[in-house]
């Protein structure tokens, strides 16, 4: 028996996940597999670029030997693997009740992690790359000047990819 593999994106907040009781009225959680993926967007190039700066002497006066360079960096920086693993870290923590919640009804779920720049590039990569169903996410429902200074991810994401997408406004949740 093959399962239903529906990817709900996240983005910390409590709103991101108050979609899955509706997606238990469209599928058979007990033949779904939920995928909670977040897209975290903290730029470890940023880390990179201070690091080339400072190694040129270009945000300090003082051209030190690379050893001090080295111990400077090494007290004010973290570097990638550090910023990604910290992130995981955090990630995890934040979904673990939830997930023990997804547990105790007997619904398989995941955590999948990706570090993108774009939030909806990252929703839209993993779902071109994986095997998806369906696709569930929140919409916080921007109109007018907001919405055309801050965008929609929702927007970006249902006009690029090619699988079915439930979609949650803040009213809905108010009707149930």
């Amino acid at each position: 028996m093959d399962r239903q593999r529906v990817v709900v994106p996240v983005d910390g907040t409590d709103f991101s996940c108050r979609i899955l009781p509706f997606v238990a009225k469209f599928v058979d959680v007990e033949r779904a597999e939920i995928v909670l993926l977040r897209v975290v967007t903290r730029d470890a190039v940023g880390v990179r670029e201070e690091v080339r700066l400072a190694r040129t002497g270009a945000i300090y006066d003082t051209h030190g030997t690379v050893v001090e360079e080295n111990a400077w960096l090494s007290r004010r920086h973290i570097y990638d693997s550090q910023a990604r693993e910290s992130a995981m870290a955090e990630t995890k923590r934040s979904l673990a009740g939830l997930m023990a919640r997804l547990d105790e009804k007997g619904v398989q779920s995941s955590v999948e992690i990706l570090f993108e720049s774009d939030p909806a590039q990252g929703i839209v990569d993993y779902v071109q790359t994986h095997p998806v169903d369906l696709l569930a996410m929140t919409t916080h429902g921007r109109r007018g000047i907001s919405r055309l200074l801050l965008g929609s991810v929702t927007e970006q994401v249902i006009r690029r990819v090619g699988v079915p997408v439930l979609l949650m406004h803040p009213c809905d949740e108010e009707e149930s």
